[in-house]
């Protein structure tokens, strides 16, 4: 559906058949996720496109990613971004005059076949989640298990096996093309097949797309095998790889890893050799290198490229360059002060001896004695080693300098996510990463596919960490919180949100104490205000937890019971309450007298929560004005909310953005502080300003 009204959907869908006078069965099949409520958006298709249609970031992040997966770059020049509108057929006019906020077209090339299976593919995503709507998510367990029987298809050579996987996942369409192109280097890789990979129609495609880097490997081997293996001298070996290679895998060759085999290594030294990449890019084998890949001419001339260009580790004499060299790195990354910077520096620290090294630490650089991670999947491995004792600085850098969309659009990087969380064992790496969670949510919240039913898995992940490692911290429980908001948003099926309510029962229980009390009650109201597949469960939970704040009644400001009362009545259950009284010396007249003619501002992502917090502060204070803001870039009506609030409450609980540092640098040109709630909810909200009053 696009409009939040029945009647509305039903019209569109009626003017637009009749203006365009549709009537094949097809078409019209998919034409009906214009009214279908069970639907995110429409599927809106022409004679010579598709349009996708939403009206919510959240349907978009749904449909784009369903299209994705279903249709894919195999059919269309869709790869999960908008694209604009621009053939100026009828249709786009008609679409653009109903001012749709999210709307994209898809093309399919003039191919019968491609037509045909892009129609298949459309129809098979919208029957599959117009009628089951959890089947989005349960795709990705589907997902799962094939690739596992895959895997060890290829592992015990049953080609025939694999083969049959890969097909019937083309024919299902519940894979993204590139994945199942993945799948197929993979195969013909294991039978050396290396034509295959060579001469694949998309691989061009492939090799300018982002790719696992087993993958990235396998492509260089095979050019290496299918071109260069045969050269019969130098010359021929240099002519070869000028005329056939170059061009197509140039962009494949940085940061040679140590344990890439022969023929990759090979590859990546004639590139050297011809100054296609730089000394950086072979930093990791250049002993292998210097130890002789090649038994010729062609040998000579590298050890000679190399003595030029850097370091080599046989020669005691360059010790002191090695040394220089560092030093240098370790200058360029205080000065940029990047995770690209830091690597080198360990790269650079592994050709000295430990005193040099104790030297380089004058500096406060911490060498490490492992590879720095170069994605969040490195990072989630890299917890598990002792030596990684920079996980939370790297994570604050990296939720500038890692691009996340590419890794959070692909099923089988949120796969590895989620197996890679649920198996933290090590007392140490389970503390880094719960000390890391929030700046993590923070990188996944700012993907263009957020919030996504596929990244289900990976949040149950987090609170299965956090429920059976039974962690207390508040400012981990305040993250379980945002990851259970998020995961209601994208509506689960019954038993999965049956099985989230179970972790937070289990969360709250472990939860005690008085200064847990305006979390326990943002948790209620996070649950009242988004949707429930199954009323029963998630009434006798909230009623559990309002009991439990109800028994910290000593500590109860009034404005608790009162919130305490709105809950319960909000789920029939207002009776177990009916002996609460507001006693004379609960209400102190002149306790809100402070924010009286003031103007209150209140920035947060939880919309919900700032209306209740300013239905009840308008309540409470004469002549109060309260501004909301719920930007997430620095705009004007935000800068406008710092500039004339008198007092201003920040909700964040994670890593700055751009909207908060905006709030914050203009409230220190006033020499002002904002008030920072302990959660993000309209208890917490309400307690911070009643705390300042003391």
């Amino acid at each position: 559906m696009l409009y939040q009204n029945k009647q509305d959907n039903i019209d569109f869908h009626k003017e637009y058949i009749n203006t365009f006078n549709f009537n094949g069965k097809d078409q019209l099949l998919l034409l009906s996720s214009i009214k279908n409520m069970n639907f995110p958006g429409a599927i809106i298709p022409t004679e010579s496109n598709y349009y996708i249609c939403a009206n919510s970031q959240k349907d978009w992040s749904v449909l784009s990613s369903l299209v994705k997966s279903f249709v894919g770059v195999s059919y269309s020049d869709f790869i999960g971004m908008k694209s604009e509108l621009n053939t100026g057929s009828k249709e786009e006019k008609y679409l653009l005059s109903k001012n749709i906020l999210f709307i994209s077209s898809i093309s399919i090339p003039n191919d019968d076949l491609l037509q045909g299976n892009a129609l298949k593919a459309f129809q098979t995503l919208y029957t599959t989640y117009s009628y089951s709507p959890g089947r989005s998510i349960e795709m990705s367990e589907y997902i799962d298990s094939v690739l596992e029987n895959f895997v060890t298809a290829l592992q015990i050579k049953d080609i025939d096996t694999a083969q049959k996987i890969i097909l019937n996942i083309k024919n299902e369409n519940r894979l993204d093309a590139l994945n199942i192109k993945f799948m197929q280097i993979e195969l013909a890789y294991s039978i050396n097949d290396w034509n295959a990979i060579v001469n694949d129609n998309l691989i061009t495609h492939i090799i300018n797309s982002r790719k696992p880097l087993k993958i990235r490997l396998h492509i260089i081997e095979a050019f290496y095998y299918e071109y260069l293996e045969d050269a019969i001298d130098d010359s021929s070996l240099m002519v070869i790889y000028i005329s056939k290679i170059r061009s197509m895998i140039s962009s494949l060759l940085f940061k040679c890893p140590a344990n890439a085999s022969i023929a990759v290594k090979k590859v990546y030294a004639i590139a050297y050799l011809n100054d296609d990449i730089g000394y950086k890019e072979i930093e990791r084998i250049i002993v292998h290198i210097d130890n002789g890949l090649f038994k010729n001419e062609l040998q000579l001339s590298l050890n000679k490229k190399l003595t030029t260009d850097g370091p080599i580790k046989s020669d005691t004499n360059t010790s002191h360059d090695d040394f220089i060299s560092a030093r240098a790195a370790v200058i360029d990354d205080n000065n940029a002060n990047t995770i690209e910077t830091h690597m080198l520096v360990s790269t650079k620290a592994e050709n000295l001896d430990k005193k040099e090294q104790l030297e380089l630490l004058i500096d406060d650089i911490i060498i490490e004695n492992t590879t720095l991670p170069i994605n969040w999947i490195e990072w989630l491995k890299a917890l598990s080693n002792e030596n990684f004792t920079k996980s939370r600085f790297i994570a604050e850098q990296a939720l500038e300098e890692w691009p996340v969309d590419e890794l959070l659009r692909d099923t089988t990087d949120i796969k590895t996510i989620s197996s890679v969380i649920i198996s933290i064992e090590e007392e140490f790496a389970l503390q880094r990463f719960i000390h890391s969670l929030p700046l993590f949510m923070e990188a996944c919240k700012r993907s263009t596919y957020f919030p996504n039913p596929l990244f289900l898995q990976m949040y149950t992940s987090i609170l299965e960490i956090i429920t059976v490692h039974e962690v207390k911290d508040l400012n981990t429980l305040l993250v379980s919180q945002d990851i259970v908001e998020t995961s209601l948003k994208i509506s689960p099926s019954e038993d999965q949100y049956n099985y989230i309510l179970s972790m937070v029962e289990s969360i709250i229980d472990k939860a005690n104490g008085k200064n847990f009390i305006d979390w326990f009650l943002d948790y209620a109201e996070l649950l009242i205000s988004e949707n429930t597949s199954d009323m029963d469960t998630r009434n006798k939970l909230l009623e559990k937890l309002l009991v439990k704040v109800y028994s910290y009644r000593e500590w109860l400001d009034e404005f608790h019971l009162k919130f305490i009362l709105k809950l319960a009545a909000n789920i029939g259950i207002e009776k177990l309450f009916e002996n609460i009284s507001f006693e004379d010396d609960m209400i102190v007249e002149d306790k809100w007298n402070k924010y009286m003619n003031k103007t209150i501002g209140i920035y947060t992502l939880s919309e919900n929560a700032a209306r209740h917090a300013k239905e009840y502060l308008e309540e409470q204070i004469n002549d109060v004005n309260i501004i909301l803001n719920h930007d997430k870039a620095a705009t004007d009506a935000l800068r406008n909310l710092a500039n004339t609030s008198d007092f201003v409450v920040l909700v964040t609980q994670s890593a700055k953005h751009a909207a908060t540092g905006e709030i914050q640098k203009i409230l220190r040109q006033k020499d002002r502080q904002p008030l920072f709630p302990i959660g993000k909810g309209s208890s917490s909200i309400i307690s911070s300003l009643l705390k300042d009053l003391t």
